[in-house]
């Protein structure tokens, strides 16, 4: 058993065969020392590592890649996501090294802007128009 200390200070209990998903774990998950202390995770809030572990949880013991990956599981999980979370699980999962998840919701993001204008990403991404006319600007002056 490996306990996580969230950057909101919220503790979850993790099963090792959970736990070794996340590269930035699996050392300590593998390490059988009784007097592991809790493992601070500075960079991940409580709410974005419970969506992390729904998804750990899923591939349980599958800490080896390729993954078999559970293909209408991952459409639903990375689906489902709100685009902030979406991209806050992309960064928890390049910190805490899970590959397979990062790719997952980095598909994702890409199915979501396949075909669209760039107007149209903007809005669906909610970004200023004007900041983009004076990137574009700006990559056209290079």
């Amino acid at each position: 058993m490996l306990t996580v200390v969230t950057s909101d200070d919220v503790r979850f209990a993790l099963e090792d065969d959970v736990a070794v998903q996340a590269g930035l774990l699996r050392d300590f998950a593998t390490n059988d020392d009784p007097t592991r202390e809790d493992i601070p995770l500075q960079a991940v809030t409580s709410d974005v590592f419970r969506k992390v572990l729904e998804y750990c949880e899923h591939y349980r013991g599958q800490a080896s890649l390729p993954l078999t990956p559970d293909q209408a599981w991952n459409d639903s999980y990375a689906g489902g996501l709100e685009h902030d979370m979406l991209f806050r699980v992309i960064r928890a999962a390049k910190y805490l090294e899970i590959v397979p998840l990062q790719d997952m919701c980095c598909r994702q993001v890409a199915k979501m802007i396949i075909g669209k204008t760039p107007e149209e990403i903007q809005v669906l991404f909610n970004l200023p128009v004007q900041r983009m006319k004076t990137q574009n600007a700006q990559v056209g002056r290079s």
